[in-house]
C-alpha cells in the first residue's frame, strides 16, 4: 500500500472513531464518517466497503499498537515490573476516545458474531504475548512459579481494558492515582511464595 493510501486509511479510521464514540456504532453513518473524515463517500469505499470493514481495521490497528507495547515491555529486566507497567500505561491514557470506542465494540461483540470473533482473536493475542511475559519471568524467578500464565495474563488484559473503559465513564477521575496500588497489588500477586531461587529452572 502506498503512503498515500495508507495516510487515506488513518484518516478515515480516526473519523470513524470519533463517529462510532459519539454516536455508537449502529447510529453513526456512512455519511457522517464520511463528512467528518473530509472525504467522498467515493473515496471511503474505495477502502472499505461498510461500517463492520472499518470496525475491524480499527480491532487490527488496536491489536498491533498493543502487541507492539507488550514486546517493548518484554524487554523490561524484571517480568514483573513490565506487566504493572501494561496497566500503568493504561491509567496515565487520557484520552476518553479510546474508553468509549472500547466500550462500544465490546457491546457490538455480544451481538455481532463477525465482530464477536474479531474482538476474541485480539484477545487471545494479547492473552498470548502477555503469558509469554510471565513464563519468562517464570524462569528467571522473579514470578511464582505456581501461577498459571494464562490466567495471570488474562487479569492484566482485563484490568488494562477496564481501565480504559473507567476512563470514559468517568473523565473528570485521575486514575493516575491508582497506579501506585495497583503496582504494589500485582507485585503481590506475582510474588515467588518463597525466595524463588527453587522457581529459575
Amino acid at each position: 500500500m502506498s503512503e498515500i493510501a495508507e495516510r487515506r486509511r488513518v484518516q478515515i479510521l480516526e473519523a470513524a472513531a470519533v463517529c462510532f464514540a459519539r454516536r455508537g456504532f449502529h447510529q453513526a453513518t456512512m455519511p457522517e464518517i464520511c463528512a467528518a473524515a473530509g472525504l467522498s463517500p467515493g473515496s471511503v469505499y474505495r477502502y472499505f466497503r461498510g461500517k463492520e470493514e472499518i470496525i475491524e481495521a480499527i480491532v487490527e490497528a488496536d491489536l498491533a499498537e498493543m502487541l507492539g507495547a507488550i514486546e517493548r515491555l518484554a524487554r523490561t529486566p524484571d517480568s514483573g515490573t513490565a506487566l504493572a507497567a501494561a496497566v500503568d500505561a493504561a491509567l496515565a491514557d487520557t484520552d476518553p476516545i479510546a474508553g468509549t470506542l472500547t466500550a462500544e465494540v465490546v457491546a457490538e461483540a455480544t451481538r455481532n458474531p463477525r465482530v464477536g470473533a474479531m474482538v476474541r482473536r485480539h484477545e487471545a493475542a494479547v492473552v498470548a504475548a502477555l503469558a509469554a511475559v510471565v513464563r519468562r519471568g517464570q524462569t528467571r524467578g522473579e514470578i511464582d512459579h505456581a501461577l498459571d500464565p494464562t490466567h495471570v495474563a488474562t487479569l492484566v488484559a482485563s484490568l488494562v481494558e477496564d481501565v480504559t473503559i473507567r476512563r470514559a465513564l468517568a473523565p473528570e477521575e485521575d486514575l493516575a492515582g491508582y497506579a501506585g496500588l495497583l503496582q504494589e497489588t500485582i507485585a503481590r500477586l506475582l510474588r515467588p511464595a518463597a525466595t524463588g531461587t527453587e522457581n529459575a529452572g
